[in-house]
């Protein structure tokens, strides 16, 4: 089971009907993005390798247990009612099993022609491309949302663009360009050489 109380919150109430899905967790304080816009819109260095250190081992509490996430954005992680230097991750409302054993066969196909899914601002480059999601994905996104943590807001972030397509062509035209090393000149080079991990 990925809720373990320690890192993803247990499930108080689960249900399903022809129309909808429901969900209920145990309440927990507000989101980082909320925080974000607490404390002025963007986080300092130190903080954002705190979250960074946290957020890994959210993930990595996923992927062993052989899902991914889907849609990592700052709405999704939320600090403890009480314990408020603790993290946690939540909405599984996109949530997919990418293997169903140890077996390394056993994972999912390399497909193309994948709908979109997640937040556009935040999605990996392939997720654009429609390429069936992995755990590489999001780990990709988690350095989009750390860099839109620490700038406050990141380059191909359109508000005034209405046409959808257009937005999200343009999305994944910017990150396509993204120069990792300027936008990160003020974090350590370790920012930066996740990038590089993640994108190969």
């Amino acid at each position: 089971c990925i809720s373990d109380g320690i890192r993803v919150p247990p499930a108080i109430y689960f249900k399903i009907n022809k129309v909808q899905t429901a969900l209920v967790m145990k309440l927990h304080g507000p989101s980082l993005k909320e925080l974000q816009k607490k404390y002025g819109g963007s986080f300092s260095s130190i903080t954002i390798c705190l979250l960074a250190d946290q957020i890994i081992l959210l993930l990595q509490h996923i992927h062993d247990h052989y899902y991914i996430h889907r849609d990592i954005k700052p709405h999704n992680f939320v600090i403890g009612f009480k314990q408020t230097s603790k993290l946690y991750i939540v909405d599984f409302g996109l949530a997919k099993c990418y293997k169903k054993s140890e077996n390394y066969k056993a994972h999912n196909k390399y497909i193309m022609g994948k709908k979109m899914m997640g937040t556009p601002v935040f999605v990996s480059i392939n997720t654009h491309m429609g390429i069936e999601q992995s755990c590489r994905d999001d780990l990709e996104s988690l350095g989009y949302l750390l860099l839109y943590l620490y700038l406050g807001k990141l380059p191909w972030q359109r508000s005034h663009i209405g046409d959808k397509t257009i937005k999200y062509n343009q999305i994944f035209t910017e990150k396509m360009a993204l120069d990792v090393k300027s936008l990160c000149s003020n974090l350590s080079n370790t920012f930066q050489r996740y990038f590089k991990y993640v994108y190969n």
